[in-house]
């Protein structure tokens, strides 16, 4: 599994570069954590105006969406959407995966996003 995450080497520059390490990244948590980080600076999700609106509405950051759309489970939402929401195991994945930044994203385990089928974001919300 290593081998295949080892494959993306801007994604592990991109991680020495921000964490301003000197030595080489060997550890398969960091390599993901790489892979995570340089895809979120590089291709964000496209959001919809009516998801930014919402998003600003319901008090929703971007990093809630990108973490929901990296690690919440998906299911079809109806008419080709997919619905991402936090169960209980993707949000031990997710919390394993920030640490100790786990508690400032606590509050978002309700929250969910909706995904078109051409990957861009349509709405955030909460769930009831």
């Amino acid at each position: 599994m290593i081998a295949y995450y080892q494959k993306n080497i801007q994604a592990v520059r991109a991680l020495q570069a921000a964490r301003s390490l000197q030595e080489d990244i060997t550890n398969e948590q960091d390599v993901i954590f790489a892979m995570h980080y340089f895809n979120s600076i590089h291709n964000p999700s496209p959001l919809s105006r009516h998801a930014k609106a919402q998003m600003q509405r319901r008090c929703i950051p971007e990093a809630a969406v990108e973490l929901l759309l990296d690690f919440a489970t998906a299911t079809p939402s109806g008419g080709g959407t997919l619905r991402y929401r936090f169960d209980k195991r993707s949000w031990a994945v997710a919390e394993e995966f920030l640490g100790a930044q786990a508690r400032a994203f606590e509050k978002f385990r309700n929250a969910y996003v909706i995904e078109a089928s051409n990957g861009t974001v349509v709405t955030a919300a909460w769930l009831h």
